[in-house]
């Protein structure tokens, strides 16, 4: 419930449990995104294994009982890797924590946990067609729909969310769907949010030019994470915070949220930063 609305220069606050904060001008400035940690990380001729046959028999398993229902054996010309290893990190996991961050996340162990994070399943999609095509596939599981949200968004949102390397809307829920979840989709990369679970995916093919990695990855990734999104546990939607802020000339991908401290200000709740755009002024 809202106690209060005050407009300051530049601000909207709109004050409850949580505080939402819709941003006129100069966004706040952050680290670019960490790149997105790879499930086994290619060696050189790894993606031999994506050859003609790879999916001839229907492809592999994902082998975790928890999550494997989350994702299709094959999707288009892709299918799990047949010859590929499922790693579970955490609750339920066949690796510690501890271990995410010497073999999963290379470096970025501390900007998961951050979020609460609390179990990792990593794997990979080989292309039946030949061409040499993987994708990648990182599920991370939060402690809360705020930590698997807040994460979602420092993947998008590294300064101004109009420039043109920020992700593009990759469209995962059917139209009328009540249930939370958003998809973001840029050259190579592709990130799924439901509920608790951050989908990162990597497209990853060292045989096409820029130009034919763009249409490729495109492809492949848009097909594979609407096919995840639509098999993800169906949840109520986004935060607090991040409802309150307006629809109305709201910039694609242009939410911000931090589950505690924004700005690293003490004492502070949940945060939904909103990026705006009427005409020229924003």
């Amino acid at each position: 419930m809202i106690a209060r609305r005050a407009t300051l220069p530049g601000l909207t606050l709109a004050l409850a449990a949580s505080l939402s904060i819709a941003c006129s001008k100069d966004p706040p400035k952050g680290d670019a995104p960490p790149p997105l940690p790879s499930a086994t990380p290619l060696a050189s001729g790894a993606a031999s294994s994506a050859t003609a046959s790879a999916c001839a028999s229907g492809g592999g398993e994902v082998k975790d009982p928890v999550t494997a229902a989350f994702f299709p054996r094959t999707e288009g010309s892709y299918c799990v890797d047949p010859q590929g290893e499922t790693r579970t990190y955490g609750e339920k996991g066949k690796y510690s924590m501890d271990e995410v961050c010497t073999t999963a996340f290379d470096g970025e162990c501390e900007v998961y946990k951050r979020y609460g994070l609390k179990r990792v399943v990593s794997f990979r999609y080989v292309d039946g067609g030949g061409k040499g095509a993987t994708v990648d596939v990182v599920l991370s599981q939060f402690a809360d729909v705020a930590g698997a949200f807040g994460l979602y968004t420092m993947r998008l949102v590294a300064g101004d969310p109009v420039d043109p390397s920020t992700p593009r809307v990759l469209e995962v829920a059917a139209k009328g769907a009540q249930t939370g979840g958003a998809g973001a989709i840029g050259t190579g990369r592709a990130y799924v949010w439901r509920g608790n679970a951050l989908v990162e995916l990597q497209y990853n093919n060292d045989r096409e030019t820029p130009a034919q990695l763009k249409a490729s990855s495109d492809a492949a990734l848009s097909a594979i994470g609407k096919a995840i999104a639509a098999k993800l546990p169906e949840e109520a939607g986004k935060p607090p915070s991040a409802r309150l802020l307006p629809a109305a000339d709201l910039i694609p991908n242009g939410v911000q949220f931090f589950p505690k401290e924004p700005f690293g200000w003490k004492n502070v709740g949940a945060t939904a930063v909103g990026f705006y755009k009427n005409g020229d002024k924003r």
